[in-house]
């Protein structure tokens, strides 16, 4: 049973797997008692803890999964990316819309064009924030 690993965990699985023998003393007792304790390492003597095949499967399933959350954190910056590319056409599209509202309301009424786009733009505040509430 392999469980959750710790950094600390996943760090000593990754030196053991490279052919190192792993003494648990300092920072390292606690996890290389644990370690072998759940079975992802064997002592072989005090001094003499190496990676077990369930340790070999932990470490490669860590990896595993921080390249599947890598991935996801991935897809949700290119959807965020994508939203926000929406979001600036349609932004551009409302200012597009608002400045010919405003040229033939200035037409109509005589008023400067940048006033025109003043007065559009709080009717056009009234009514999204309507629209936002439905």
């Amino acid at each position: 049973m392999s469980g959750i690993l710790t950094d600390d965990e996943y760090a000593i699985l990754m030196i053991a797997a490279e052919g190192r023998s792993m003494l648990p003393i300092g920072r390292w007792e606690k996890p290389v008692n644990d370690l072998v304790a759940r079975g992802l390492m064997i002592r072989h003597d005090p001094s003499n803890n190496t990676i077990s095949p369930a340790g070999r499967e932990a470490l490669e399933q860590r990896e595993r999964d921080d390249i599947a959350a890598i991935r996801a954190v991935g897809q949700k910056l290119a959807g965020a990316q994508a939203a926000q590319t929406s979001i600036r056409e349609l932004a551009e599209q409302a200012a597009q819309l608002l400045a010919q509202a405003a040229r033939a309301s200035a037409e109509v009424t005589g008023d400067h064009p940048e006033v025109a786009v003043r007065k559009w733009i709080d009717e056009i505040y009234v009514r999204a924030i309507q629209l936002v509430g439905q």
